[in-house]
């Protein structure tokens, strides 16, 4: 997976903090199962309703949210926002996305295309993140 400057920069800081070969590990050293981040996610919608915060709801379903809108949300700006590809999208959430006639005559990954991919994909969560921080200041200030 091509990774931008600012993504190595942030594994490199999470290195840091945990001291540990993975990027998100279990406090005993292992890695996280693949359902560590559900359970997490299901349990901070509630304790955040308990102290009187929106908690972490799909404004569409009405539910709280699951890691799954995490790459719902980037296929979806990845077809509606940039009108990527649909192949290079699914190639990044590691999709198949071929028959198997034509993966036996397919042979690139296209590493160069994905990387711009994932380049304007950094650029719209680190846009999305300086409007909250700035979102915050302005309540402040007010």
């Amino acid at each position: 997976m091509p990774l931008t400057d600012a993504m190595l920069a942030l594994l490199d800081e999470v290195d840091r903090l945990y001291g540990s070969d993975h990027i998100f590990p279990w406090p005993r050293g292992k890695e996280l199962s693949d359902m560590s981040l559900s359970k997490v996610m299901r349990t901070m919608h509630p304790r955040k309703v308990d102290r009187g915060e929106a908690g972490s709801l799909d404004a569409r379903l009405d539910k709280p949210a699951v890691p799954h809108e995490l790459r719902s949300t980037f296929r979806d700006w990845a077809a509606e926002r940039e009108n990527y590809e649909r192949e290079l999208a699914e190639l990044a959430l590691a999709h198949n996305v071929w028959s198997k006639v034509e993966q036996a005559y397919r042979r690139g990954d296209m590493l160069e295309r994905r990387r711009s991919l994932m380049a304007d994909w950094g650029d719209f969560v680190q846009s999305g993140l300086e409007a909250h921080d700035n979102l915050g200041a302005a309540v402040v200030s007010e």
